[in-house]
């Protein structure tokens, strides 16, 4: 009897329940393995593509910079992305389909003339007046999780000086106040124009093929500063314009001359309205 008993208790194995249950609780442990696994694969693609379009985004602001000022051209007509809110302007001149780290991305340029007012940069029509500074928006759209994602840059491109840049050698610098009524108010947001043509009551339209032309405005302490390329003989304007209506403003034009700024030399140049 002992040896029967003992036989038996050798050849005892799982039973159909034991086997079901680690088979289940097996499935759930390998299931959530999947479950997890899928998260991290989704979240390192998120990650991916965000990464990727940030580096993408700026090498093409980049790219855009590279082209030179009279060579970049401004959006004339312009269309709508509306998959987003507000929808997204763009002009069809630089706009495009890009890989990138095996993502594809739609890149819309637009392309924006701009002017400065009350000592803020706005944008202006097309058709405006060129006074050598551009507005560039890049925007970059992909595709995730079945869903429209959008990354957006707008960065500002001076034509400060039209014959191209200078470097720290060779530059000069003229700076001075700008006020109201001789010792008065300091005054904000006044365009500053140093030319080595001369200047009249209507802003130089810029850029231009002839002489050189170097922007600035007068700050909150009404102090400017403009940097040029060191060694000519400048004119200075002043331009404050005051926005009478909606439809209609009124601009007041000073200048004075710098004289010769050499390399190195910082001319002083008050304006007074």
């Amino acid at each position: 009897m002992r040896e029967s008993i003992l036989l038996r208790d050798v050849r005892s194995g799982f039973t159909l329940v034991e086997v079901m249950v680690a088979t289940v609780v097996v499935g759930v442990g390998v299931l959530g393995f999947v479950s997890v696994y899928n998260s991290i694969l989704e979240s390192t693609q998120r990650t991916k593509s965000h990464t990727t379009a940030v580096q993408l985004l700026q090498e093409e602001m980049e790219v855009l910079k590279r082209i030179p000022y009279n060579n970049l051209e401004v959006t004339t007509n312009t269309y709508l992305e509306t998959s987003f809110t507000p929808p997204i302007s763009y002009g069809l001149n630089y706009t495009a389909a890009i890989f990138k780290n095996d993502i594809p991305f739609q890149r819309l340029i637009y392309i924006q003339r701009a002017e400065e007012q009350g000592g803020v940069i706005v944008s202006t029509i097309s058709t405006a007046p060129d006074l050598g500074i551009k507005l560039l928006t890049v925007t970059l759209i992909w595709t995730e999780d079945q869903m429209k994602k959008m990354l957006q840059n707008t960065s500002l491109y001076s034509a400060l000086v039209a014959t191209g840049p200078a470097t720290a050698s060779t530059v000069g610098w003229i700076q001075g106040a700008v006020t109201t009524s001789g010792a008065g108010p300091l005054l904000t947001g006044a365009l500053i124009v140093a030319s080595t043509n001369a200047l009249t009551a209507t802003p130089p339209p810029l850029p231009s093929t002839t002489g050189v032309y170097c922007l600035g405005t007068s700050l909150e302490n009404g102090f400017y500063r403009v940097e040029v390329p060191g060694g000519a003989n400048y004119t200075v304007g002043a331009y404050n314009t005051q926005i009478l209506t909606p439809t209609s403003s009124n601009t007041t034009f000073l200048s004075s001359s710098a004289g010769t700024v050499a390399i190195g030399e910082t001319k002083i140049v008050d304006f007074s309205f």
